[in-house]
């Protein structure tokens, strides 16, 4: 039977002087305070962004739900996202919201959902998963979808059924049937999911109801690298780094998986369990989970081979790297094997070939994390989110922009633990899922968090 849930990019609209005008409409969520709490709008603006400048589409006084918007002409093809402002008395904005990036032949006669909420938190989008997750996998698909699969077992549910949210109509596309293969590692190439296991690998389309057994890439078995995180960089190359993963036996794998779906083994210097992996200045960088070696590496230019930066070893596991820019990356999170106490917040330079220094913030996340994610949102800011050892989720802001380095804790709408950390096809940062760390109970909804 098909997965009949992807079907490419949103196409919108089509020029025709018998449509009906164009409008935008708000979405709140589960959220009753987006037009009230305090400082609140007076204003929403909406524009549509395109890679060259923006272009004003109109603006209402709150509360509204919905607002009709000029539809200025469009070049076909063009790709642009509808993006919504509230703001208060004073000028300031305290609401936000975004959409999918979408495939524009004109925007006559359309009707946008855009969710909307307070800036500087968290708040939960309308709808909610269909099952339970617990430290599930999540992929974006085709711009707009979000696959989330796997994970721990949860009572009376199957971890090979995904859950699939629509950021394009902000709703969950129900009634999924289970993949043929349960996933500890994933990609998502062109609509078809790579699924990797212990012991082999599937190829599954997401769009019909095919399956292909995925061949062994030479020098590499798929145990090897199951349960380490998918790493995308900006010319679609993803790349499984074994190292990162939370459990098992330390590795140096790292699957390189090109556009087309082909495979190519890379190996780093040193066996690696518990590192962190992300793309800085537009390459991937992989830093600590282990005792000895470099304490980071960096990919070489033709994407063929890993380069240490000689910064010390760094065997703290569970922390999160991230890019303060592009020639500075930041570590935060982790435990430190010696002293048991969460490490400090700490910069280097993945470009460095010589003298390499790791760099002190003077802040460090005030509780020992596991599993951190880190999510760059503007320029100096970086969204730390991870969870303590009994598995509940806490995130914080690093402020770098101002001369004294500041952290602040952002709490979540509803605690949980066992969230899964994503970032979204709005370049939102959401946690999927999870349970509530007093009852136990599955939590079906999310959080997005709004800068």
């Amino acid at each position: 039977m098909r997965h009949v849930w992807l079907f490419g990019l949103a196409l919108l609209g089509c020029s025709s002087d018998a449509l009906p005008p164009a409008d935008v409409v708000f979405l709140t969520g589960h959220e009753e305070d987006v037009w009230t709490a305090s400082p609140p709008p007076t204003r929403v603006q909406v524009e549509l962004v395109l890679t060259d400048g923006r272009v004003d589409l109109g603006q209402a006084q709150v509360p509204v739900t919905k607002l009709t918007i000029a539809t200025p002409p469009i070049d076909t093809g063009r790709i642009g996202s509808f993006e919504a402002t509230g703001y208060d008395a004073s000028g300031s904005v305290v609401v936000r919201g975004a959409t999918v990036p979408f495939l524009l032949y004109g925007i006559e006669g359309i009707s946008v959902p855009i969710f909307v909420a307070r800036t500087g938190g968290w708040s939960r989008p309308p709808s909610a998963l269909e099952h339970p997750h617990h430290h599930a996998l999540a992929e974006v698909a085709v711009h707009e979808y979000v696959l989330i699969v796997g994970g721990d077992a949860v009572a009376d549910s199957n971890p090979a059924v995904p859950d699939v949210y629509d950021f394009a109509t902000w709703s969950t596309s129900r009634n999924q049937l289970p993949l043929q293969r349960t996933p500890k590692s994933m990609a998502i190439v062109r609509g078809a999911l790579l699924a990797i296991d212990d012991l082999d690998a599937t190829w599954i389309s997401l769009v019909g109801d095919e399956t292909v057994a995925a061949k062994m890439a030479e020098g590499l078995t798929f145990g090897e690298i199951a349960g380490g995180e998918t790493v995308a960089l900006p010319d679609g190359t993803r790349y499984v780094v074994g190292g990162t993963r939370m459990a098992g036996d330390p590795t140096a794998k790292v699957l390189r998986i090109d556009d087309s779906g082909n495979f190519r083994t890379l190996t780093l210097a040193v066996p690696r369990l518990g590192a962190a992996a992300a793309v800085v200045g537009g390459k991937l960088v992989v830093a600590g989970g282990s005792a000895s070696g470099p304490g980071a590496e960096v990919m070489s230019d033709g994407q063929t081979s890993f380069a240490p930066i000689d910064i010390p070893a760094e065997p703290t596991t569970g922390l999160g790297l991230g890019e303060l820019n592009a020639t500075t990356a930041v570590l935060a999170g982790g435990k430190d094997p010696v002293t048991g106490m969460a490490t400090a917040v700490r910069t280097f330079n993945p470009t460095c070939t010589g003298g390499c220094v790791l760099t002190d913030l003077g802040v460090a996340v005030p509780m020992v994390l596991q599993r951190t994610k880190l999510f760059s949102l503007a320029t100096g800011k970086v969204l730390v989110v991870g969870e303590t050892e009994d598995e509940e989720n806490h995130t914080f802001m690093i402020d770098t922009s101002s001369a004294a380095p500041t952290i602040a804790e952002h709490p979540l709408r509803e605690r949980r633990k066992g969230a899964t950390p994503v970032l979204l096809p709005n370049s939102q940062v959401a946690l999927l899922g999870g349970e509530d760390p007093l009852s136990g109970a599955p939590i079906l909804d999310f959080e997005a968090f709004f800068p």
